[in-house]
């Protein structure tokens, strides 16, 4: 035990921080360590289902996708949408990257979708990826 640890435990002020260690025993108690867990098991679920990858590969894959996640996104509140609004948030971000600037006749055959709805797709990206740029640029 380190002194500056020994000087904490000494004290029998309430207001005194003590060691970290004293207030992680019950740690499964807490939601997010139940969260993390069912996140490598859905990530884990999927990724077996392809069949150039092994149960351990994707076992150490999900660790490292969360891992990357909890890296990005960690001490924040996010929301995941569901169903239809993941859908077409995923399929805005495959328009997104297949949009070369001349050609939305392709993408309204690839993608099954009217011009505008093409139009619109690009439009919330540009802004997402604006958004994007500006975040990086006040925290420079």
């Amino acid at each position: 035990m380190t002194e500056h640890q020994t000087l904490l435990l000494d004290n029998d002020d309430e207001n005194t921080p003590q060691p970290l260690d004293s207030d992680i025993s019950g740690l499964e108690k807490y939601v997010w360590p139940q969260t993390l867990a069912e996140m490598v098991d859905v990530i884990e679920s999927r990724l077996s289902r392809e069949k150039d990858i092994k149960s351990e590969q994707a076992n150490r894959l999900a660790k490292i996708v969360v891992f990357e996640i909890a890296q990005y996104f960690g001490g924040r509140p996010v929301y995941l949408p569901m169903g239809k609004r993941i859908e077409q948030a995923l399929r805005d971000q495959d328009i997104w990257r297949d949009f070369t600037g001349d050609n939305i006749d392709r993408l309204i055959k690839k993608y099954k979708l009217s011009h505008q709805s093409i139009r619109d797709a690009i439009q919330r990206q540009r802004l997402i990826e604006t958004a994007k740029v500006q975040r990086s640029l006040i925290s420079e």
